[in-house]
Order: structure tokens, then sequence, then C-alpha cells
């Protein structure tokens, strides 16, 4: 037996708080919809950096690229697509527990 469905994201973002939410609404065949929400509390690269370093992690490396290239981590915009829906805009950290 298969199971489809669609769905419909919609994301808003509260750049003073700093808070993006996403309300996604499920559509199953025969089915009521189904919403699913959720919020996410955004941080600048220094806070996710202090915040590791508090919790006794060495941070490696931050890159706000997939290639893992250097850059300033202020985030740019790919023309392509992501599972995530946020085209490119997402830091990535590396850091371990010495």
């Amino acid at each position: 037996m298969e199971f489809t469905a669609d769905s419909v994201v919609v994301h808003s973002l509260d750049r003073t708080a700093r808070r993006m939410r996403r309300t996604r609404t499920w559509k199953i065949a025969g089915e009521p919809d189904v919403v699913d929400d959720a919020e996410y509390r955004l941080l600048y690269p220094e806070e996710t950096w202090g915040i590791l370093e508090a919790g006794r992690f060495e941070v490696l490396a931050m890159y706000d690229n997939r290639e893992f290239r250097d850059s300033d981590l202020a985030g740019t915009v790919t023309s392509e697509p992501d599972c995530a829906g946020m085209r490119g805009r997402k830091l990535y950290v590396f850091a371990m527990m010495p």
C-alpha cells in the first residue's frame, strides 16, 4: 500500500525577535488537513560559537556554504533549492569535545 501526501509550507520571519516560524499544512486524500507548526530561534555565528564553548566544545570550523569555503559567515542565497527550503542560508559547525 502506497501512502502519499502533499504539503504547503509558509515561512515567516520576525527579524527583530530573530525568530522564524514554519507552518506546514498536510493534505491527505480523504482526511482533514493537518497543520504542523514549528518556531526556530535564529542565532548569530558568534552566539553559536559561545554556546558551544560554554558547553566545553572546541569549535573547529564554521561555514555558511556546503563547499566549506572560508567566508565572513554572512550567508549567501543560492539559486538552487535545498531540502530545508533555506536556499543555502545555513550555518555548518564542526566541533568536538576535547
